[in-house]
């Protein structure tokens, strides 16, 4: 134990047990070395518990006979809380058309979990706004790259910045903010 496949939380303490036998020696269970593919050597006996840094290990039991005859066996764990959050990390706002790349207004959002990874399918409610007071709305999903873009065609000429009204995704929670960026003025 653990079964393969087993989801452990950040600072948790993980348990480990096993047993072998030789046909030769009998139980040889106080003789197995437990191994960490991240961590290294993490323990030895028929059972003890750690606690492992986060990731993906790989844990591998194995032992060696009188004879020299080596076995083991592995299983795989993650360690680590699954993201809580999700926000919009980045935004670019920019022009594009047009003799000085201005004719449209585009605006690209970023959506990352609180682990850094770039979310798919997550649902971005913005506000556009320009320095003259008008303001557009916008709901659409994050590609697969983990970004959207919202594009006004031919909007007046004036600054335009952002704000996030809200960012939905399955299991997460939105972070409430909107990052700092650049406007841009056509």
């Amino acid at each position: 134990r653990p079964a393969g496949g087993a989801t452990f939380g950040t600072g948790a303490a993980v348990s480990f047990g096993g047993t072998a036998t030789d046909t030769e020696d009998g139980v040889i269970t106080g003789s197995l070395s437990w191994t960490s593919s991240i961590a290294g050597t993490i323990g030895s006996g028929g059972s003890f518990s750690t606690t492992l840094s986060d990731g993906v290990h790989t844990i591998t039991a194995s032992v060696i006979d009188s004879g020299g005859k080596a076995a083991s066996d592995s299983v795989s764990i993650t360690v680590g809380d699954p993201p809580a959050t999700v926000g919009v990390s980045s935004i670019d706002i920019f022009g594009r058309g047009g003799k000085n790349a201005d004719k449209h207004v585009n605006a690209k959002y970023t959506v990352q979990n609180d682990a850094g990874q770039l979310i798919a399918g997550a649902v971005v409610d913005i506000t556009l706004r320009n320095d003259s007071g008008q303001t557009w709305s916008g709901v659409a999903p994050t590609g697969s790259d983990g970004t959207v873009t919202f594009s006004l065609k031919r909007p007046p000429a004036g600054c335009y910045s952002s704000t996030v009204n809200n960012v939905t995704s399955a299991g997460l929670t939105w972070d409430g903010a909107t990052p700092a960026h650049d406007e841009f003025c056509k």
